[in-house]
């Protein structure tokens, strides 16, 4: 009896240890398959624009993370390969449910409508529907008490924007219209952090592809008063999570980088102007280096970096050199900032998870060579048989915002959106690809002797920044070095 009892026991136990087993491994290969599908094939990056890799978990933003669990959690109630397959059906199907009454319903085609915008290009089904797409969507932000729906629908605006492919200018801007005075209300009015940072990105990306330079620089004032605020400006005091409140400021930081980089980035618009906005805005983002949030002292940094880039390519441009503010202009405290930016380019507090302190050091040794030496950053995101070099802040932060939004689908829309080929200066080789592209497109298969010159002369670019970079760095230190003196 008792060796029949002992047998019974170990039977049980080996089943136990075996199915405790069986669900750690469909665990383990859960998680891993999760990682891989965010992680997209970006090297050599600065670490706001790069993805989290097994040293960098702490970069990956929060509102990213909270619309990522938002549609992993509703994306059960379909099939992921048949999306795919049927993908143009899918999306048909998806929009018409927007408009359901169920809230089950409309959340599970949120889901399947941002999965597939993200992931495929699909500006020729949507292009008949742009105004109905808004008005149904707009619907779906303004619910109220529903998180999850709302987070979705800002995230679906800003997808719907970047597919909408060849649509006239007047068109779009009446569409951004339609968004604008919503998005700009549900953030101020709306008490859920989530919400809104989801808005501020859908407005950030927004005003980015679609408003006039007016626009840009009322929405870049919005984002400023936030900044300047600490929030109060949108109510952030009505949130009590504390972490939630670094949500919207961290949001608040990007959309204003990301404005100030389309308006004033790569030398555009007027020097004078760019540097009235960097002494305007800079107390406020002084303010922002304390934050206990990393993603916001981060993108605060980033933020001066670009700042000091803008005005740098500026002063460099022979076409400024007429104007009446054609000296070069200094920041009158240069040494603290370099001080406070060199001790969190440093930063050693025990405080701080190891990952976090990694990431943050990262980010900031690249922020202090602009500010210091006027050296501007590169990166390199590799996809398929294609690289895209990008050379300063202004390009790395648009990227950063692109990717923020496609996430996985950033490489997918490389290649098919000419929005973000115009944007980038992207010219994608399809040689490799078994179809054609798509009817109508502008883009070409390019030979190979076509890539090999577009390498070269990309070589000889990048030869040409790296000694006009020395020559600007040498150029700095010495002003700089000469005002301490004079101080």
């Amino acid at each position: 009896m008792s060796l029949m009892i002992n047998t019974i026991v170990h039977i049980v136990h080996i089943h136990s240890t075996h199915t405790m087993s069986t669900q750690l491994r469909k665990k383990a290969a859960k998680q891993q398959k999760r990682i891989s599908a965010l992680n997209s094939p970006l090297v050599h990056t600065p670490a706001n624009s790069r993805p989290a890799s097994s040293d960098e978990d702490a970069w990956s933003d929060v509102s990213g993370s909270t619309v990522d669990s938002y549609t992993s959690t509703g994306s059960r109630a379909f099939d992921d390969d048949a999306i795919i397959t049927n993908w143009e059906d899918e999306l048909k199907q998806s929009i018409e449910d927007l408009g359901e009454k169920r809230t089950s319903t409309r959340e599970s085609a949120l889901v399947k409508y941002t999965t597939l915008l993200s992931r495929k290009y699909a500006a020729p089904l949507i292009e008949s529907q742009h105004h109905n797409l808004v008005d149904l969507l707009k619907r779906c932000i303004k619910r109220p008490g529903n998180t999850r729906e709302n987070v979705l629908a800002a995230r679906a605006v800003s997808l719907t924007f970047i597919n909408h492919g060849d649509i006239g200018q007047a068109e779009q801007e009446e569409l951004y219209q339609e968004v604008l005075p919503m998005l700009k209300y549900i953030i101020t009015n709306i008490a859920s952090a989530e919400v809104k940072a989801s808005c501020l990105q859908s407005l950030s990306i927004t005003t980015f592809i679609a408003a006039s330079t007016a626009d840009s620089i009322d929405c870049l004032n919005f984002f400023y008063e936030i900044l300047q605020s600490a929030g109060h400006s949108v109510h952030i005091d009505d949130v009590e999570d504390e972490d939630a409140m670094t949500i919207v400021m961290a949001s608040a930081a990007r959309g204003y980088g990301l404005l100030y980089a389309v308006i004033w980035g790569d030398g555009r618009g007027r020097r004078g102007d760019a540097w009235d906005e960097f002494e305007k805005s800079m107390p406020a983002h002084l303010k922002l280096l304390d934050s206990i949030s990393m993603e916001v002292r981060v993108a605060s940094g980033e933020n001066i970096a670009l700042m000091f880039e803008s005005i740098d390519l500026h002063n460099n441009d022979p076409e400024n050199s007429d104007e009446d503010d054609a000296a070069l202009p200094q920041y009158d405290d240069i040494d603290n900032l370099m001080a406070r930016l060199q001790n969190l380019a440093t930063d050693s507090n025990r405080r701080r998870n190891k990952k976090e302190r990694a990431s943050q050091r990262s980010a900031f040794r690249d922020i202090v060579r602009t500010v210091e030496g006027g050296e501007r950053p590169t990166e390199k995101f590799k996809f398929r048989r294609s690289a895209v070099h990008f050379t300063g802040w202004s390009k790395i932060v648009e990227l950063a915002a692109f990717r923020e939004t496609l996430k996985e689908g950033l490489s997918v829309h490389f290649e098919e959106n000419e929005l973000l080929q115009t944007i980038f200066s992207y010219s994608p080789d399809h040689s490799h690809f078994l179809h054609s592209p798509r009817p109508g497109s502008v883009m070409s298969a390019a030979a190979d002797s076509d890539r090999d010159l577009e390498f070269e002369s990309s070589v000889d670019r990048k030869h040409l920044n790296s000694e006009m970079s020395k020559l600007r760095s040498k150029e700095l230190k010495k002003l700089r070095k000469s005002k301490r003196m004079h101080d």
